[in-house]
């Protein structure tokens, strides 16, 4: 129903929240066939073990994740100005994205 209200507004890049909630990538896959002008961002769910399944769609533009931030990380990172952590987390978190 959403969608179809979006595409009234002639919308064409959607964030896609919560992912996993709503059937993950399979419920995107199944979206490209109906909404063939629409791309998505999927969130909300998406892991450095999944996120290659989402993006490897070709609706899909972009997708989010906080796994790799955490809370913690980015503590112990603003107190010793060290990012170092968080940019090799970065890293593989699009390395999952890629497929690399």
């Amino acid at each position: 129903e959403v969608l179809m209200v979006t595409s009234g507004f002639k919308l064409k890049n959607l964030k896609f929240f919560p992912a996993s909630n709503f059937g993950g990538a399979g419920t995107l896959k199944s979206y490209a066939a109906v909404f063939p002008d629409v791309t998505f961002m999927p969130t909300g769910g998406v892991t450095e073990e999944n996120i290659r399944s989402f993006t490897s769609m070709p609706n899909v533009i972009a997708a989010g994740g906080s796994w790799f931030v955490s809370d913690d990380l980015v503590k112990k990172a603003a107190a010793s100005n060290d990012w170092s952590e968080i940019c090799s987390a970065a890293k593989r978190a699009a390395q999952a994205a890629r497929g690399t």
